[in-house]
């Protein structure tokens, strides 16, 4: 072979290799502005859960009120086929649950169910908040989300329970000792305290007086299929359609009914609070005429 051989075959693969490496160099660089924009988008959602769906679901998405929505099966494992199938399987479900809503099996009708979030469906979200919000179930960090929840209101007085005997006077004494325990930090009841948990107004509909002393006294101690969720029911994998699974039966005044296996709910936010027999008497006795 000729010296002109020789240079053409080195040219040649001197191009490849170079080709192979811009390609090499620009896929990474897709890559890290794919990531750099999915933080973004996650960060953004962040925000919006603070904002819209803590007060439910908990702040570490642990379930709350609704169930866990912090799920390995949304962020990292397989349920069934390729890691990358369930995420996109686990996307478009977080999508369409948020932008429809969920049909409750609350025991109480005033309990609201799971609204619909999308604008499409009269909610306050548009189809990016909606994207930014399934980017931080997916891939956030929930342990900073307390920091996007908004301050509580401990201005004003407690609501007076409906067909109560109590008086503005009597609840001054009660919101006194919520504060000193810091009840009202986290929870709502009426216009007074914070979205970090339950909004505790009408608990008295769905939460009977023994559970609420037995959940104050350690919240870490109650069973999952006590603690709710009362909004939904889950199957384990997302093979199935969560829209086609029944609902568990509630009896009115009762506790949900499925099993442990059809829930999701994660270790509490929530510590044990101490507090004396008589303050917890006081606290729970006034709850459980909110309804």
């Amino acid at each position: 072979m000729n010296d002109k051989g020789i240079l053409a075959i080195a040219l040649t693969l001197a191009l490849i290799a170079g080709g192979v490496l811009y390609f090499v160099i620009d896929q990474n660089r897709t890559d890290q502005l794919a990531n750099s924009q999915l933080a973004a988008s996650a960060a953004t959602g962040q925000q919006l859960y603070g904002q819209y769906c803590s007060i439910c679901h908990g702040p570490l998405g642990e379930g709350c009120i609704g169930p866990a929505i912090n799920r390995a099966e949304w962020r990292d494992i397989n349920v069934g086929g390729s890691k990358d199938a369930d995420l996109v399987a686990a996307h478009d479900l977080i999508v369409k649950t948020i932008h429809q809503g969920r049909q409750g099996v609350q025991p109480n009708p005033q309990i609201p169910n799971m609204p619909a979030w999308g604008q499409d469906n009269g909610g306050p979200l548009n189809d990016q908040q909606i994207e930014s919000l399934t980017a931080f179930l997916q891939y956030g960090d929930f342990n900073t989300t307390i920091y996007y929840i908004p301050s509580a209101n401990l201005a004003g007085d407690l609501q007076v329970p409906p067909n109560s005997s109590m008086t503005i006077t009597d609840t001054r004494p009660i919101k006194e000792l919520m504060l000193a325990k810091g009840c009202l930090n986290c929870h709502l009841v009426g216009s007074v305290g914070g979205n970090v948990a339950a909004n505790l107004t009408l608990v008295g509909g769905r939460r009977t007086a023994d559970w609420m002393k037995r959940w104050i006294k350690d919240p870490q101690a109650m069973p999952a299929w006590e603690r709710g969720p009362y909004l939904w029911a889950y199957t384990a994998t997302l093979a199935l359609s969560l829209y086609a699974t029944p609902a568990p039966t509630i009896t009115p005044g009762g506790g949900p009914t499925p099993t442990p296996s059809n829930i999701h709910m994660n270790p509490s936010f929530m510590p044990q609070i101490p507090m004396t027999e008589a303050e917890l008497d006081t606290i729970v006795n006034y709850l459980s005429k909110l309804r």
